[in-house]
């Protein structure tokens, strides 16, 4: 990957207050994904790139849906996420990305899946995402879309 130097990966409930830029951070990410093996890889792959900033979180996800799109600069979200408000599961990574979509449509959403199921995809972009990646994108290539997304979010909120 381009530039690689690696940095922190925290926690949702260590956010810090929004910020847009700082000396070595550029691009704040939030994963939108359960623990599992493809969120470990995720966090690996990207902890090690220059100038990103990546915050995780599962089930635990309402408390931040108001003014996402401030907080962070782009969304990735697993396909198979499920969301959990008061102990009860209320919605699904569709979902989400519609609950967002409510109040931001500046910010890029990724959804990462299972790039063979064409129905995916197209509910994925119908839901409001930006773009749909396959689970087994490779880091490099993540790393750019990221970088490249977040360049046109970045014109489009100037303009």
């Amino acid at each position: 990957m381009g530039n690689c130097e690696c940095i922190t990966i925290k926690g949702i409930t260590n956010l810090p207050k929004p910020h847009r830029k700082s000396q070595n951070v550029n691009i704040r990410i939030f994963l939108a994904a359960n623990p599992s093996e493809f969120r470990h890889r995720l966090e690996r792959e990207l902890s090690c790139c220059s100038g990103l900033e990546l915050f995780c979180t599962g089930t635990g996800i309402s408390d931040l849906l108001s003014g996402i799109g401030r907080k962070f600069d782009i969304i990735l979200i697993d396909s198979r996420l499920f969301y959990v408000i008061s102990g009860s599961i209320v919605g699904n990574a569709y979902e989400l990305i519609a609950n967002i979509r409510k109040t931001s449509t500046i910010v890029p959403i990724i959804m990462l899946g299972d790039g063979t199921v064409l129905a995916d995809r197209i509910h994925a972009l119908q839901s409001g995402s930006d773009d749909f990646l396959d689970w087994e994108v490779g880091p490099e290539e993540l790393e750019y879309r990221i970088k490249n997304w977040v360049k046109r979010a970045r014109r489009q909120e100037l303009a």
